[in-house]
């Protein structure tokens, strides 16, 4: 074997190597809830008709994308419902984790029934009755709900738990959270890019960001219009569906 043909399949060695420990991490947030008046099972919000029909188009066009990873999502009800209807489609089950929680910055006697928010959230029985094809991260403990986190211990909640995730599995994964978490992610992954990801929350955009060898972020787009009409992007039961100029609600 000449020595040009020796470095050449060092090359190819080293490429297939870095190819393989790069990855790519999917970040959505739940789907349309309705207003407080809309209940899930478990007494929290739960999504509209147009939400489930947002998570399920998501998980179509993951499909198309062979997503074959793995998905984590917040154990809050309209979290988990979403993430089961796009792990339907795509044929897997899905992990419920604690570090995707919702961030609650009202006292716990405000959030209690006011929002329609049930304090005491899933247990692990509890996300088992409702999603069979859920199992516990290991990080799953209960109870598990924050209230008045910081939003600098947010960002720290949220890049702790990425990397948790990023050493617990190998190829892409699936985050499925809340408005104030994808925040925390684009803010964590800023970190790690050469320019920052900007994106606005909407439910179920998708936010894809690669990741190299070492976590560093390569390239990121946002595709919630690839599969979403301008009409079906919402912000919750917030309408107009496109932000208005000064309107604090769309921030």
């Amino acid at each position: 074997m000449s020595r040009i043909t020796k470095v050449l399949l060092l090359l190819v060695t080293v490429l297939v190597a870095v190819s393989a420990s790069a990855r790519t991490v999917y970040i959505t947030r739940h789907g349309q809830v309705g207003d407080p008046a809309c209940k899930s099972p478990n007494g929290e919000r739960g999504l509209t008709p147009l939400g489930m029909q947002q998570a399920q188009q998501l998980g179509e066009y993951l499909k198309q994308k062979k997503f074959a990873g793995t998905i984590y999502a917040s154990p809050l009800y309209r979290t988990m419902h979403t993430a089961d209807l796009i792990a339907q489609i795509n044929g897997c089950g899905f992990a419920v984790d604690p570090g995707l929680q919702e961030f609650a910055p009202v006292f716990k006697e405000i959030n209690q029934g006011k929002y329609g928010i049930c304090a005491e959230g899933c247990d692990g029985t509890a996300v088992k009755k409702y999603f069979p094809r859920a199992t516990l991260s290991s990080r799953f403990t209960y109870p598990w709900r924050l209230m008045n986190e910081p939003e600098n211990m947010r960002h720290e909640r949220c890049a702790k738990t990425l990397d948790a995730i990023l050493d617990e599995t190998t190829g892409d994964i699936l985050l499925v959270g809340h408005s104030a978490i994808v925040k925390s992610f684009i803010f964590v992954l800023s970190q790690r890019a050469a320019q920052p990801i900007t994106a606005t929350p909407w439910n179920c955009c998708l936010i894809t960001v690669k990741l190299d060898e070492q976590r560093r972020v390569t390239s990121w787009q946002v595709e919630t219009g690839s599969f979403q009409k301008p009409e079906q992007i919402t912000n919750n039961f917030r309408k107009p569906l496109v932000p208005k100029p000064g309107d604090k609600r769309y921030k």
